[in-house]
């Protein structure tokens, strides 16, 4: 009775903390596919809270996987799973962004940190160790001006915090957060790059209301029920980075052969008969041609001779 009793308050004390606990939506993302990342998501619950523990190794295993030529790390304080449906219109990027990914992991529930500790200062140490990673970009306040493009190779980190999201104005709010990210992602060299939005402390009362009234609302259902999606599946194979292939050269005219030719070649003859006969017939008339006009003003021009030379005689 006693250990029935006490196996009763250890379940009861488990519940209890997991209901205190504080929680916020997590988005990963990458351009290319992390092989096996996937069992995460189909062993996920919605309706439990991923421990972060286990939220930093996906994260981690994510970044590991592959190198990118940008890491990401986006915080939306007060963001919440049920954002995503009631102000999708808001968000046409971020979810174009995640369809076209080869990696995509949705957590409506993730454990956010209540002792202050910041997670993503953690994954963006361990990222720049990961791949030996020097440049890092912060973003906040105003984004578009502090963030400067760049066109070299050289792969980083950008950190871009957001203000709080405001209990009223979300719809404009979340298009401005939409926005942002359109252009940092659409400033940097190449799509190869690794998402990881979420917020890194859980919303206020107003957040917590409107989350508990859309309670088991999925984030971006049509794009993470995609069959693409429900298993590996490399959907940008090509890489940046490779050079491009060429054709074979394939010359129009193949150059000049070694035989000789010749006027006798039978074959010559044989094709280029016609052309010859009339080349001949032409060359044998003209010559003949000229032998009769000269032979015409050589008899025109004797008898004016001998009338000359026998007046001189006379005289």
């Amino acid at each position: 009775m006693r250990i029935l009793w006490w196996t009763l308050l250890q379940l009861t004390l488990a519940m209890a903390g997991s209901s205190s606990k504080e929680s916020a939506p997590a988005l990963l993302f990458s351009y290319k596919l992390t092989p096996g990342l996937l069992n995460y998501q189909v062993d996920y619950n919605e309706s439990t809270i991923l421990p972060q523990s286990l939220f930093l190794e996906i994260a981690e295993l994510l970044i590991s996987g592959h190198r990118s030529d940008a890491y990401l790390f986006i915080n939306i304080p007060g963001l919440t799973a049920s954002d995503f449906s009631m102000y999708r219109t808001s968000l046409k990027f971020l979810e174009t962004s995640i369809r076209s990914s080869s990696t995509a992991l949705r957590f409506e529930k993730a454990e956010t940190n209540g002792d202050g500790t910041d997670n993503y200062q953690k994954l963006i140490a361990y990222a720049q160790e990961e791949w030996e990673i020097e440049d890092h970009i912060d973003l906040r306040g105003n984004h578009t001006q502090n963030f400067e493009r760049y066109i070299d190779w050289r792969p980083r980190t950008i950190r871009v915090e957001f203000e709080p999201a405001p209990e009223e104005y979300r719809e404009d709010y979340f298009s401005y957060c939409d926005k942002i990210l359109k252009h940092v992602l659409g400033q940097l060299p190449t799509p190869d790059n690794t998402v990881i939005l979420t917020s890194l402390s859980s919303g206020g009362a107003a957040s917590k209301s409107i989350h508990e009234a859309f309670q088991g609302v999925r984030i971006f259902p049509e794009v993470f029920q995609d069959p693409m999606k429900l298993s590996d599946h490399e959907k940008n194979p090509h890489s940046a980075l490779a050079r491009g292939s060429f054709n074979a050269r394939v010359p129009k005219f193949s150059g000049m052969t070694d035989e000789r030719l010749s006027a006798l070649d039978p074959e010559f003859l044989n094709r280029h008969r016609s052309t010859l006969q009339i080349v001949v017939a032409a060359t044998v008339g003209y010559a003949m041609l000229q032998i009769f006009l000269t032979i015409r003003r050589r008899k025109v021009r004797e008898p004016s001779h001998g009338k000359v030379s026998v007046e001189k005689k006379k005289q």
